[in-house]
C-alpha cells in the first residue's frame, strides 16, 4: 500500500491560524471578534482598529500596520499550509481506497499488470506529496518575505483573505496591496464609459474624486515590471483585469480605438482627466501586451493586433482586373488613421512602463517597413507618429535585440510577421537610421540605448546580449558595399548639407552620434584588442592570447572588430564635428589609462600596452583622414580641419581633466568615466561651460610625423600619468619649468605645442624623471613608448595630411 504519510498535523495547523486571527483582533482592539481578516469591518485602517484603541493606533500609524499586517501574513500562510495538508490528506486516502478496493477484487491470482498497476498508485501518492511540498515551500518563501505587497496579493489571489481579499489594502492603504480581478475592472469601465461617451455626472465625479481607480491601472503595470525583474508572473486576477479594461471598452466598428477617439474629442471630460484616462489606460496596453508576464498580444484588442501589423497588402492580382486604386488608398488612409491613433495613445503611457517583445519588435519592424510612404501618402501617418512609435517600442531591450541581430535573447532567429517579413537588421538600421527625423533621431537612438547599461551589468548573460548586439550594430553600420559604385548608406546618406554633399547619418540626426558614441564608450577597452580575425563578433577569448589585451583575461567574452570595421564606426561617429572632439579626448584618456595599467598592473606583457594604444589611435588617426577624403577635401582644407578637430579633442580632455581633479592636476585622474558622461552632449554645449584657452596643436609642422613625435607624444602622456598617481610631485615639474598656463592656474601640457618653443627641449627632462620615479616599472615604461612609436602608423597620414 502507498506509504506517503504526512508528519503535519492539519488541526494544529488549523488552530495556529485561528490563534493569528484572533491575535489580528486584540492588535485591532476587538477581542472576542472573529474573522475580522477574512471579513474586514472597515475599508480603512482607522476604522479597523476600535474606537478605544483608535487615537493610539493613529498616533503610531507604522507600527499598528506593520503588526497587523504580520498577523494577516501569518494567517494567510497557514491557511495556505493547511489547505495543502487537508488535501493531501483527503487525496491520499482516495488513493489508498482506490488501492485496497483493486487489492481485494485481485483476490490470490496476479494478473499481467497487476505489478504495474499497483506502482501506479505509489506514483500517484508520489505526485500528491511533491504537490504538498510545493506549496509549502510556496507558503514559506511567502512568509520569508515578510508583509509585501507582492506576498500579500499573492495570498488573497489564493483565496486566503475572504471573497475580496483587500485586508492588505484596508490596512496600509497603499495601492499596491490591492489585490484585483475582473471585478474592479468592470466598474471603472463602466465610469469611463458612462463618463466619457454619456457624459454622466456621477461617473466624472467618481474618477476626478477617486484618483485609485485610474490610478490602479498603472500600479498592475508596474506590477509586471516588478514580476519581470523577479521572474515571476502577474496573477490570473491581474491579468484578467487588464484584459477585462480593454473588452468592456470596446465599441463601434473599430472597438478599443473608437474608443480612445472618443477620449480624444469628449467634451464631457477635463483635459486632466483625458490626460490620465490615456496614461492609465496606455500603461495597462503595454503591461498586457508582455508575454513574460503572462500576457502577450494576442490578449488585446483585435482592432490593435491588427493595426501594429501594417499597412493593408496591396492586391496587385486585383489592380490587374481593373479595381479602382482609390479603393487601396481609402484603405491605407484608414489604416494610417488607426496607427495615429495607437500612437498617441502609447505616446501618453508612463516612461517606465514597457510593453511585450513581439508587440514592440512588430512596432518597430511596421515603422521600418512603412516608413517611406509617408513621402508618398500625406493623409498617413508622419514622421512624428513614427518617432512616438519608436519611442514607445525601443523601451523593451529584446525587441532591439531583435531587430539588431534578427535573433531573440534565447538565440532564436525571430520570425516576423508575415507584413514585415523582409525586415532584416540591416534594412532597419538603415530606414531609421537615414531618415531626417524632426527630433534629430532622439526616438531611434533609442534602439542602442540599453546596449551600454546591459554592458555594464554585473548579470553576464545581460552582458553577452549586450556585447553581440554591437557588433552585429558595428558590422552593418561599417560594412563595405560589395560593388565599388555604391557606398555605405550610413556614411553616405545622399543629402546634402552645407559644402558636404552627402552627409552621414550622424550628421543628419546628431542624437544618433551621442547613442553610438556610448556604445564606443562602452565597448572602449574591446576596441583596443589587436584583432587579427576576418570577422567581426562577440566571441570567447581563449588559448595564450596575453598579446591581445590587458584589459581582458583569456576565457572571457569580449567585442572583437576587424580593423576595417573598427575604423569605419569611428569614422561614423567622427563625421558629425561635435561629436569628433569628445571621441579623440575619449582615446588619449584611454592611452593613459593603459600606461596607468603599465604602471600598476601584474604580469603585463611588454610588448602588449603600446602595441594596442597604437592601434588604437591609429584607427582614430584613420578614421578622421578617411573622413575628410570622403568629403573630397582638399589636401589643404584637410589639414585644416583634422587640425581644429584635434585641437578641440585636447581642449575637451584638458577641460575634463582641469575640472575633475582640479586645474593644478590635468592628468584624467576620474580614468573615462569622465569622459562618457561628457561624450553625451555635444562638444560646443561642453567647450562653452568648461574648456577656456584652446591647446595649441599644430599638426601640419610637428604632430606624429616621425617617431621622433610619437616618443614625445608618448614621453608626455607617462608624465602626466605619473603625475596623476603621485609618482611625481607637480612642485617638482614647476621647478623644472615644464608647466604652462598663469600662475595660480598652471598645469602639465597635454601636447608638445603647448610650449609655445623649444618644446622639444623639454623632453631630456621628462625622460629623466620618467625614469627616475618609475622604480621597478622603468623597462615596462621604456617598452610602452618604444612599441607605440613604432606600431603607430596611420595608412593614409602621409598622402593626405601633409607628412
Amino acid at each position: 500500500m502507498p506509504k506517503n504519510e504526512c508528519d503535519i498535523d492539519s488541526g494544529k495547523v488549523d488552530s495556529a491560524r485561528q490563534d493569528y486571527d484572533n491575535l489580528f483582533s486584540k492588535i485591532s482592539g476587538r477581542s472576542g471578534e472573529y474573522n475580522l481578516i477574512t471579513e474586514p469591518v472597515s475599508f480603512d485602517f482607522s476604522g479597523l482598529v476600535a474606537e478605544n484603541l483608535r487615537s493610539a493606533a493613529n498616533e503610531n500609524q507604522s507600527a499598528w500596520q506593520g503588526s497587523m499586517s504580520a498577523c494577516s501574513l501569518a494567517f494567510g500562510v497557514l491557511s495556505e499550509v493547511y489547505e495543502a495538508v487537508v488535501e493531501y490528506d483527503e487525496k491520499l486516502d482516495d488513493i489508498q481506497s482506490r488501492y485496497n478496493t483493486y487489492v481485494k477484487n485481485l483476490g490470490d491470482t496476479l494478473q499481467p499488470d497487476s505489478i504495474t498497476v499497483m506502482q501506479s498508485f505509489q506514483t500517484e501518492a508520489d505526485t500528491a506529496l511533491t504537490t504538498l511540498r510545493t506549496r509549502c515551500d510556496w507558503a514559506e518563501e511567502k512568509l520569508e518575505s515578510g508583509a509585501t505587497p507582492e506576498s500579500m496579493r499573492a495570498l488573497a489571489a489564493a483565496g486566503h483573505f475572504g471573497e475580496y481579499g483587500q485586508i492588505g489594502y484596508y490596512i496600509n492603504e497603499d495601492l499596491n496591496y490591492y489585490h484585483v480581478d475582473e471585478t474592479q475592472a468592470e466598474t471603472i469601465a463602466v465610469h469611463l464609459r458612462d463618463g466619457v461617451l454619456e457624459g454622466r455626472g456621477g461617473s466624472i465625479e467618481a474618477l476626478e474624486d477617486n484618483p485609485e481607480l485610474l490610478a490602479l491601472i498603472t500600479n498592475v503595470a508596474l506590477r509586471a515590471n516588478t514580476a519581470e525583474r523577479n521572474g515571476e508572473k502577474l496573477t490570473d486576477g491581474e491579468i484578467a483585469f487588464l484584459e477585462t479594461i480593454h473588452e468592456e471598452l470596446e465599441i463601434g466598428e473599430n472597438g478599443f480605438l473608437d474608443f480612445l477617439d472618443q477620449v480624444k474629442s469628449s467634451e464631457h471630460i477635463s483635459d486632466s482627466l483625458r490626460e490620465e484616462i490615456n496614461r492609465s489606460l496606455a500603461n495597462g496596453t503595454l503591461a498586457l501586451s508582455n508575454e513574460v508576464v503572462g500576457g502577450g498580444v494576442d490578449l488585446l484588442p483585435n482592432d490593435i493586433q491588427e493595426t501594429i501589423t501594417g499597412r493593408p497588402k496591396l492586391d496587385v492580382d486585383g489592380l490587374a482586373d481593373g479595381d479602382n486604386p482609390q479603393n487601396y488608398v481609402n484603405s491605407y488612409n484608414s489604416w494610417g488613421s488607426d496607427f495615429n491613433t495607437l500612437a498617441d495613445y502609447l505616446s501618453s503611457s508612463s516612461p517606465g512602463i514597457k510593453g511585450g517583445t513581439d508587440f514592440s519588435a512588430t512596432l518597430l519592424a511596421t515603422t521600418a517597413n512603412n516608413l517611406h510612404y509617408v513621402d508618398f501618402y500625406p493623409d498617413g501617418p508622419d514622421d512624428s507618429a513614427y518617432q512616438k512609435i519608436l519611442d514607445v517600442a525601443a523601451r523593451n531591450p529584446e525587441a532591439n535585440n531583435i531587430m539588431l541581430t534578427g535573433k531573440d535573447f534565447d538565440g532564436n532567429v525571430y520570425e516576423h510577421h508575415e507584413k514585415n517579413e523582409g525586415i532584416t537588421p540591416e534594412s532597419f538600421l538603415e530606414v531609421i537610421y537615414s531618415r531626417d527625423w524632426p527630433d534629430d533621431g532622439q526616438a531611434a537612438s533609442k534602439v542602442t540605448d540599453w546596449i551600454s547599461d546591459f554592458s555594464a551589468s554585473d548579470d553576464e548573460e545581460k552582458q553577452d546580449w549586450a556585447g553581440e548586439a554591437a557588433a552585429s550594430l558595428i558590422s552593418i553600420l561599417a560594412e563595405e558595399p560589395e560593388s565599388n559604385k555604391d557606398k555605405n548608406p550610413f556614411l553616405f546618406t545622399g543629402v546634402e548639407r552645407g559644402d558636404n554633399p552627402s552627409i552621414a547619418v550622424t550628421e543628419l540626426n546628431p542624437e544618433l552620434a551621442g547613442a553610438l558614441a556610448d556604445v564606443f564608450m562602452a565597448y572602449l577597452d574591446d576596441m583596443t584588442i589587436d584583432n587579427s580575425e576576418d570577422d567581426s563578433g562577440y566571441f570567447e577569448l581563449s588559448g595564450d592570447r596575453e598579446d591581445i589585451s590587458i584589459f581582458h583575461e583569456n576565457g572571457e567574452n569580449v567585442l572583437v572588430l576587424t580593423k576595417d570595421d573598427r575604423e569605419g564606426f569611428i569614422q561614423l561617429l567622427v563625421a558629425n564635428d561635435d561629436m569628433a572632439p569628445n571621441i579623440i579626448a575619449a582615446t588619449e584618456a584611454q592611452e593613459r589609462r593603459i600606461i596607468e595599467e603599465v604602471l600598476l598592473g601584474v604580469d603585463i606583457h611588454q610588448e602588449t600596452p603600446g602595441v594596442l594604444a597604437a592601434g588604437l589611435r591609429t584607427s582614430l588617426d584613420n578614421a578622421l583622414i578617411q573622413e575628410y577624403e570622403d568629403r573630397e577635401m582638399s589636401s589643404e582644407d584637410a589639414i585644416k580641419k583634422t587640425k581644429e578637430q584635434w585641437e578641440k579633442g585636447y581642449s575637451v580632455f584638458t577641460a575634463v581633466a582641469s575640472g575633475a581633479a582640479g586645474a593644478a592636476n590635468p592628468a584624467l585622474g576620474v580614468g573615462t568615466s569622465v569622459v562618457l558622461e561628457i561624450m553625451k552632449d555635444p562638444y560646443k554645449n561642453f567647450v562653452e561651460e568648461m574648456a577656456g584657452d584652446p591647446v595649441t596643436f599644430n599638426l601640419g609642422d610637428n604632430f606624429m610625423k616621425t617617431i621622433q613625435d610619437r616618443e614625445n607624444h608618448s614621453n608626455l602622456q607617462a608624465l602626466a600619468v605619473m603625475v596623476d598617481l603621485g609618482m611625481i610631485d607637480m612642485d617638482v615639474l614647476e621647478e623644472e619649468g615644464l608647466l604652462v598656463g598663469e600662475e595660480g592656474n598652471k598645469r602639465l601640457p597635454v601636447t608638445m605645442s603647448d610650449w609655445n618653443v623649444f618644446g622639444e627641449s623639454y623632453i631630456p627632462h621628462i625622460r629623466d624623471l620618467i625614469r627616475d620615479n618609475s622604480g621597478d616599472k622603468s623597462e615596462e615604461i621604456a617598452a610602452y613608448i618604444e612599441r607605440f612609436s613604432v606600431s603607430h602608423d596611420p595608412e593614409m597620414y602621409s598622402s593626405r595630411v601633409g607628412g
